[in-house]
């Protein structure tokens, strides 16, 4: 029995795609990191990096998602975003392939957990202010 030409290119290009690879994984540095302070979140692949797909990043904070474009020139892995986080808590941050355009979606799916402290700073009350005409005497 002849196999026909069409399904040999299929198998074959079948198996090439399932030896893609694609998105492996997400850190953000520094974790933990305080709130309106910058964190640099960074996109790896796994693997070969694929030069041509897309992706979404999703943010916990209820911020809105960015859609990354690997095309090999300007966009190629690792991604970098810097981000600011304004509320203490912990956050989800989550990579996953997407179609944008004609970029069809990277492989694979990668989350960090990111834990944003409050500002000490922003939550020491301020010194009370004297009247006009008054000091302070003694200890506050």
């Amino acid at each position: 029995m002849k196999t026909p030409l069409s399904l040999i290119l299929a198998m074959a290009s079948t198996f090439a795609f399932a030896q893609q690879s694609g998105i492996g994984a997400v850190k953000a540095d520094p974790n933990p990191v305080r709130a309106g302070q910058e964190v640099k979140i960074t996109i790896s692949a796994e693997g070969e990096a694929p030069a041509f797909c897309g992706m979404v990043v999703h943010f916990d904070d209820g911020s809105e998602s960015r859609q990354v474009k690997i095309d090999g020139k300007e966009g190629k892995f690792p991604v970098t975003i810097v981000k600011t986080f304004a509320k203490a808590g912990t956050y989800s941050i989550k990579a996953e392939g997407k179609k944008i355009t004609s970029h069809f979606p990277c492989v694979g799916t990668a989350t960090a957990k990111l834990v944003v402290e409050a500002d000490p700073a922003a939550a020491k009350p301020a010194a009370a202010a004297c009247p006009e005409g008054f000091k302070m005497q003694g200890k506050a």
